[in-house]
């Protein structure tokens, strides 16, 4: 008996509706990442800072997307974006910046629903990249590329409905990778790669809003 409620009841929480997933709903969403770090006025030990060593970085992303659900829960989109990173080294005149241009295809899958305030999505994407690196030297010797790539990802999505058409999240991104370059904005190894996404999110914290257009 307690079995059969269970089933037919749908008590738990991957059974439940969303009430704002819901089939031909269309959605905009803003996916904003951030990290600075000088280590002039660091409170954190950072193992790999040498002692007196002067520097600095600073990195930045914006993807606006845009999305579709085609049944309830199932979202799929494209998007967007750009990243600039900054790192200098005072110490020893080293300067290097790099700014990365994309734009790609994602699909979502809200899979948990623990409450309806809260909600945890998968999500994967893939797109096509072009950055641009500039370094100088020590030397005063200017170095210039640029390369294209191709990067997919898997994402975990810590979701907070705040009202029925704005949600906020939390990405905690790439935990699986893959890329045609050892030379892309997150330094990922070419290829299939497990990545420490709790770390990854943590020196590069990325977070987003959802807003619906109808």
């Amino acid at each position: 008996m307690l079995i059969s409620i269970s089933a037919f009841g749908q008590t738990d929480s991957t059974s439940k509706s969303v009430s704002f997933a819901k089939q031909g709903s269309h959605w905009l969403n803003l996916n904003l990442g951030l990290s600075f770090m000088n280590s002039e006025v660091a409170d954190f030990e950072d193992p790999f800072l040498m002692q007196g060593e002067n520097r600095r970085n600073y990195a930045l992303l914006a993807q606006p997307k845009f999305q579709v659900f085609l049944k309830d829960r199932l979202g799929v989109g494209f998007h967007l974006g750009v990243g600039l990173d900054e790192f200098e080294n005072k110490n020893t005149d080293f300067k290097q910046n790099r700014a990365n241009y994309f734009v790609g295809l994602q699909t979502e899958y809200y899979f948990l629903i623990p409450s309806d305030f809260f909600l945890v999505s998968a999500e994967v994407d893939a797109g096509l990249h072009y950055m641009n690196q500039q370094v100088n030297s020590a030397a005063n010797e200017i170095l210039e590329g640029s390369n294209n790539y191709f990067k997919s990802g898997l994402h975990l999505n810590l979701n907070f409905v705040v009202h029925d058409d704005w949600v906020v999240y939390a990405k905690i991104y790439d935990i699986f990778s893959y890329t045609t370059t050892n030379d892309n904005f997150y330094d990922y190894k070419k290829g299939i790669q497990l990545n420490n996404s709790l770390q990854n999110f943590i020196n590069f914290p990325q977070i987003g809003v959802l807003w619906k257009l109808f």
